[in-house]
């Protein structure tokens, strides 16, 4: 890495800093989306393969002004894709307690973030034991519009 490389990433890190809660909030929006709506189906997919770029944005696993290396990025994409076609509820659940654990790990910064944390934190504990082990189990979940 050069000295103009090493440059615009020192000056872009504050902004993906900013930028890391929003996010976090769409990359666990479209999530709920491919859970909630139509599981299994071409848009729930394509909700999860939306919301698994968005956690290649957000990782807390690879510093974000260095290159992925191939072998990495092979991996990443290998999973992507596997979890998209064999979309499933152990799939799902496999996912949202590694989801717990990274954003679980990330409570322990400064007081600001913290809230945020803790709030997508709190979402998804909700998403899975509303949204995931229903399912699982064979408990139907209903709506109740109307009167």
């Amino acid at each position: 890495m050069n000295a103009t490389d090493a440059a615009i990433a020192v000056a872009r890190r504050p902004l993906v800093r900013l930028n890391e809660h929003w996010l976090l909030a769409f990359m666990l929006a479209l999530l709920h989306v491919a859970i909630w709506w139509d599981f299994g189906g071409p848009l729930s997919r394509s909700m999860m393969l939306a919301h698994l770029g968005l956690f290649l944005l957000w990782q807390p696993l690879w510093q974000k002004d260095r290159r992925v290396d191939s072998r990495s990025a092979l991996a990443f994409l290998v999973l992507t894709f596997a979890v998209v076609y064999w979309l499933n509820w152990w799939f799902i659940f496999l996912w949202l307690v590694l989801l717990i654990g990274l954003i679980g790990g990330r409570v322990f910064v400064e007081s600001r973030e913290r809230y945020a944390s803790l709030l997508a934190l709190a979402v998804v504990i909700c998403e899975l034991l509303i949204g995931c082990l229903t399912p699982m189990f064979g408990i139907r979940r209903e709506s109740r519009t109307g009167a």
